[in-house]
C-alpha cells in the first residue's frame, strides 16, 4: 500500500473546505474571521499553498456545524480508502496534536452515537513508522 503525499492531503483537506463553504454560502471573509487571520492568508489554505492546522480544522468543522469526525469521514470518504488517507494524515501530526485529536474523537464519539467507530479504531491501532 502506498501512502499519500502531504501536498495530496493538504489538497484534500483544502478541496473539502472550498467546496463545503460554498455549499453552505459562507465567504471567505467570515471564514478567516472565524479563523483570526486576513482573507488572504484564508484564500492561501483553500488554495493549497498554505496548511490548515488542526485547530483551525476544527474550527472549520464547528463553523459546518460537523463534529471533527464527521469532518474528516466526508473529506476523505470521496477518495476511497479513508483509513490510508487518514492515517497519512495522522502520520504528520506532531504527538501532541495526535494525542489531542484521539481524545477529541473519543469525546464526540461518546457523545453522538452517529459518528463512525471505524475512525475512532483506525485512531486508536495508529502508530506513526
Amino acid at each position: 500500500m502506498h501512502s499519500l503525499s502531504r501536498p495530496s492531503l493538504k489538497n484534500i483537506v483544502s478541496e473539502f473546505i472550498t467546496a463545503k463553504r460554498m455549499e453552505l454560502n459562507i465567504s471567505q471573509e467570515y471564514m478567516a474571521t472565524i479563523l483570526d487571520m486576513t482573507q488572504s492568508s484564508y484564500s492561501k489554505r483553500e488554495k493549497g499553498y498554505s496548511e490548515f492546522s488542526l485547530s483551525q480544522i476544527e474550527q472549520v468543522a464547528a463553523a459546518f456545524r460537523m463534529t471533527l469526525p464527521e469532518f474528516f469521514l466526508k473529506a476523505f470518504c470521496k477518495e476511497g480508502n479513508i483509513k490510508e488517507v487518514l492515517s497519512g494524515y495522522m502520520q504528520n501530526l506532531d504527538p501532541e496534536e495526535m494525542h489531542r485529536m484521539k481524545q477529541r474523537l473519543k469525546i464526540e464519539y461518546l457523545q453522538n452515537s452517529n459518528i463512525l467507530l471505524s475512525v475512532l479504531l483506525l485512531l486508536e491501532n495508529f502508530s506513526p513508522s
